[in-house]
């Protein structure tokens, strides 16, 4: 669901006007939205949208109030015509506001999808971060995690909707836990929808939990591509995206609420892209089946001789704020940052109580980063060994 909000729109219950034509939203208890861009000045710059200044109400109350006075004695004697004339009034201005300011965003501007087509491949290298604390009990010990991915994308079939079928393959990774390296068994490849507006439909990431991949615990990390709108925009322009993303062991689903916003166009290594700026917020509230997951991984010897009916429970939230750069030319993502903060509890069911865990529940909490970089769409040839020269005999 999508709804669109214009340049500069009026601001929501505790927050606080755009300042000029910046575009930003603040609120008195947080952080503005979306965050400043962290790179250079636009290439065409948003043009300021004008914004009508409230009426004053203390005059209209007042002239309302005193409407028939005399001596400086306030009465009360004939409000009723003038002030629903002042209300009308009023009214017909504001709907004819809004609908100025609505039509500056989208009478004209750009319009962007992601380029999916059968048989084309994507080949992005990711590096994710944590870094928190994990409690078990009365237990409190410091828990980080640093990954890096290089992850293909396969396109398998699109459908008349423009999502796509995709195949999802890591490559190559490589993980350490609080400094010390971890094995890096690849887990075997997966497929999962994309819609051509950015949405991942699909938790790819959480479907290939495994303890050798440390960076596939956290929720939403899986989403990296921009989440764009289904109408022409131009920088400045707002809107909002909600969808959930299902979970193919288990029940339950990732419920996606963004806010995003249009910053500029760049220049990025030769290429013209679109830079736009997100803020998610992402409910935890879901579960998975390990007796799934261990037949989906191939018997992983990190489930093996699991009861049937074990599972984990995952609760908490999470909060991202995201930065994508998208070639406008081949509708496709370039590059991308986020970073944002996970409070998040899990809760075995189904096993008996582990060692050191009670209740089998943990809880972790901290600040996660990603970084997101397109490759070329074929792996690089691995360089064979080159075979000696054979040496010719003398007299031959």
């Amino acid at each position: 669901m999508e709804e669109h909000v214009p340049a500069n729109p009026s601001p929501g219950p505790g927050e606080v006007a755009p300042p000029g034509a910046s575009g930003q939203w603040a609120s008195p208890s947080g952080p503005a939205f979306p965050p400043a861009p962290p790179v250079g000045p636009a290439e065409h710059p948003a043009s300021a949208v004008a914004v009508l200044d409230p009426p004053s109400a203390t005059s209209v109350l007042t002239q309302t109030w005193a409407y028939g006075a005399d001596s400086g004695r306030q009465q009360l004697s004939a409000p009723r015509k003038p002030l629903a004339f002042v209300l009308a009034f009023l009214l017909v201005a504001g709907v004819g506001a809004y609908l100025v300011m609505n039509r500056s965003g989208s009478a004209s501007g750009t319009t962007f999808s992601l380029a999916l087509a059968k048989d084309q491949t994507f080949r992005y290298q990711l590096g994710m971060s944590f870094n928190g604390s994990v409690v078990a009990g009365s237990e409190q010990v410091p828990f980080n995690v640093s990954a890096t991915e290089i992850v293909s994308w396969r396109v398998l079939s699109v459908n008349a909707d423009g999502v796509a079928m995709i195949q999802m393959r890591i490559e190559s990774m490589t993980s350490k836990v609080n400094g010390r390296r971890t094995p890096a068994a690849l887990p075997p490849p997966f497929t999962i929808r994309v819609a051509k507006d950015g949405r991942v439909l699909t938790a790819g990431n959480m479907a290939l939990l495994n303890g050798d991949n440390p960076g596939s615990m956290f929720p939403g990390s899986d989403q990296f591509m921009p989440l764009l709108p289904d109408h022409p925009v131009k920088p400045g322009d707002f809107w909002t995206k909600t969808f959930d993303q299902d979970f193919p062991f288990g029940s339950g689903h990732l419920h996606y609420v963004t806010k995003n916003l249009f910053l500029r166009y760049e220049t990025v290594d030769g290429v013209r892209a679109a830079v736009i700026s997100s803020t998610i917020e992402l409910p935890l509230d879901f579960s998975i089946d390990l007796d799934q997951l261990a037949k989906a991984v191939g018997g992983s010897s990190d489930f093996s001789g699991l009861p049937k009916g074990a599972k984990m429970i995952f609760g908490g939230s999470a909060k991202v704020t995201e930065i994508s750069w998208l070639d406008l030319a081949h509708g496709a993502l370039v590059n991308g940052s986020a970073n944002g903060t996970i409070d998040m509890d899990v809760r075995i069911k189904g096993l008996p109580e582990l060692p050191g865990l009670p209740g089998n529940e943990i809880r972790m909490n901290g600040n996660m980063s990603l970084t997101v970089k397109h490759l070329s769409d074929q792996p690089a040839p691995t360089p064979s060994a080159k075979k000696p020269a054979n040496k010719k005999r003398k007299g031959s």
